[in-house]
């Protein structure tokens, strides 16, 4: 079944061009995924990932590949906040 993820980001200060950096360069690498920032100027350092999987095994693999893994441990010292991701399945 089709799956869907939405991975939010809040950068701590001063780190808010290394995330979005990263995010772009995962974002590059990864099939339908896109970046998205806030509407306003409410949370500016806040960035969401969403991605959209064909089944659980396809995001699951992905999770395992190291431009992932370099990703999830570069990210790790730019944000402020404990990674939010929510993989959810569409609703029918």
């Amino acid at each position: 079944m089709e799956l869907f993820l939405f991975a939010r980001f809040h950068a701590r200060p001063g780190c808010q061009a290394a995330l979005r950096n990263a995010i772009t360069t995962v974002e590059g690498a990864t099939p339908a995924a896109s970046i998205t920032g806030p509407a306003g100027s409410s949370a500016p350092r806040a960035k969401s990932l969403h991605s959209r999987w064909c089944d659980r095994a396809a995001l699951e693999l992905q999770a395992t590949l190291p431009r992932t893994v370099q990703f999830l441990s570069c990210t790790e010292a730019l944000i402020a906040q404990v990674l939010s991701v929510s993989p959810t399945e569409p609703v029918t």
